[in-house]
């Protein structure tokens, strides 16, 4: 490393998006318990696993999730999580 660096034609900001919001949201205890289960599992932070889901059925209204695996899935997360 340089001992110093000259940023005289640097540009703050250039680089920085802000993409999230935060926002105060409601989930059933089992959709949460779900994707933190998912998240120990994959090693993902259950944030980002409830956002991808969101994005996806965004992306693909009617189409993307299919309730009845998902709901079998949830109820089985939910039931490992409680035996521990």
């Amino acid at each position: 490393m340089k001992k110093e660096y000259d940023f005289s034609n640097g540009e703050r900001g250039k680089f920085f998006r802000e993409n999230k919001v935060q926002k105060t949201l409601r989930l059933d205890a089992d959709i949460l318990q779900y994707f933190q289960a998912l998240s120990g599992r994959k090693h993902i932070p259950y944030q980002t696993l409830i956002n991808n889901a969101l994005r996806d059925a965004m992306e693909n209204p009617g189409g993307g999730i299919d309730l009845k695996v998902l709901k079998k899935e949830i109820r089985s997360a939910v039931q490992s999580a409680l035996q521990k």
